[in-house]
C-alpha cells in the first residue's frame, strides 16, 4: 500500500502529514469560553465563537473546530456576576463534582458529532474559567476508569495540549502527559482580581479554592507571559493566535533561545535571563519585539 504525503499550510506554519496518518489522526481544537459577566459581550459564547472564525481564517477546517456551548448563566444588571457561574467555576476545579461530569458529557457529544476518535489529539483552547474547565477535562478523558458511571455514558480521549487564556486556576489535575501552557499578562486586571481578592468570594461561597493565575507549573507547563493584554482580548489578539499556532512548530526558535551568534549583540543580558527564566521557572516570555 502507496502512502502519500503532503504539506499542509495552516496559520502561517508548514505541517508535513501523509494521507494515511491524515485519515487516522486528527487535531481537533476544543474552544470554550468562561464565566459570563455584565461587561462581557452579550453573547456568553462569544470567545468560543470568535476563536473558531478566526482559527478557521487561518486554515482549520472546520470539522476540526470544536466549539462547546457555555454551561455559564447569563448575566443581566438584577444578576452582574451569576452565583450560578461563580458555583460552576468552583466545582470545575474538582474533577468528581457534578459540573464536571456534565461538562466532561457536554464534550463527548460535540466530539462525537463531529467524529471524533480516541485516536484523535485534542487542543483545548480555554478563555478565563474555560481554561480551568480545559484543564478538568483532561483529568477525566485521561482517567475515565476512575469513575465508572461516567465512563458508562461517555469515552476517554486524548488531550495533547491545553492552552488557558487569562485563566485563574484553583486547581490543577492535567496528566503529565498532556502539555499544559499558561497565556498570562501582567496587564489582566480580571486575573489580577481573581488572585487578590477571589478568596472572598470563595469564603462567601464556602469554598476552599484559591484563585492563582498559574499552578504547579511543572516538566509539562510552561507560563507564557505577554505584555499588556486584557481580559477580553485574549482570543482576538495576532500575538496570543501567532503563539497558539507556535505550540505545534517545532522548528520555531525565540531570539532569547538562540545561540549568542545568532542572536546578535543587542540582546545579550536580555536573552541570559530570559533563558534562565525558561529552564529554572518554566516561564517564557512571548515579546514580538525579541
Amino acid at each position: 500500500m502507496s502512502i502519500r504525503f503532503c504539506i499542509l499550510l495552516v496559520g502561517g506554519f508548514l505541517f508535513a502529514t501523509s494521507s494515511a496518518d491524515a485519515q487516522t489522526k486528527r487535531r481537533v481544537f476544543v474552544l470554550h469560553s468562561g464565566m459570563h459577566v455584565i461587561l462581557a459581550p452579550k453573547d456568553k459564547d462569544h470567545a468560543a465563537r470568535t476563536l473558531k472564525e478566526i482559527l478557521q481564517k487561518r486554515g482549520i477546517a472546520a470539522r476540526d473546530l470544536v466549539h462547546l456551548d457555555s454551561p455559564f448563566p447569563t448575566a443581566s444588571w438584577q444578576e452582574m456576576v451569576p452565583m450560578g457561574g461563580l458555583v460552576i467555576y468552583l466545582d470545575a476545579t474538582d474533577p468528581k463534582s457534578r459540573a464536571s461530569h456534565d461538562a466532561y458529557v457536554r464534550l463527548h457529544k460535540a466530539l462525537q458529532a463531529q467524529g471524533v476518535t480516541s485516536n484523535d489529539e485534542l487542543v483545548w483552547i480555554g478563555h478565563s474559567a474555560g481554561g480551568q474547565i480545559g484543564m478538568t477535562m483532561a483529568h477525566l478523558a485521561h482517567n475515565l476508569h476512575q469513575y465508572p458511571d461516567l465512563a458508562k455514558a461517555t469515552k476517554p480521549y486524548r488531550f495533547d495540549i491545553v492552552i488557558t487564556l487569562g485563566s485563574a486556576v484553583g486547581s490543577n489535575h492535567v496528566p503529565k502527559e498532556v502539555k499544559l501552557r499558561h497565556y498570562w499578562s501582567a496587564g489582566d486586571t480580571m486575573i489580577y482580581f481573581l488572585s487578590e481578592h477571589g478568596d472572598l468570594l470563595s469564603k462567601a461561597m464556602k469554598s476552599k479554592v484559591r484563585f492563582v493565575p498559574w499552578t504547579n507549573v511543572g516538566p509539562n507547563a510552561k507560563l507564557r507571559v505577554f505584555p499588556g493584554i486584557e481580559h477580553p482580548n485574549w482570543y482576538e489578539d495576532d500575538k496570543v493566535l501567532a503563539c497558539v499556532f507556535r505550540e505545534f512548530d517545532a522548528t520555531y526558535c525565540p531570539a532569547w533561545r538562540r545561540t549568542h551568534a545568532d542572536a546578535g549583540q543587542g540582546i545579550g543580558l536580555s536573552r541570559l535571563m530570559a533563558q534562565a527564566l525558561e529552564a529554572d521557572f518554566q516561564i517564557s516570555l512571548e515579546d514580538d519585539r525579541h
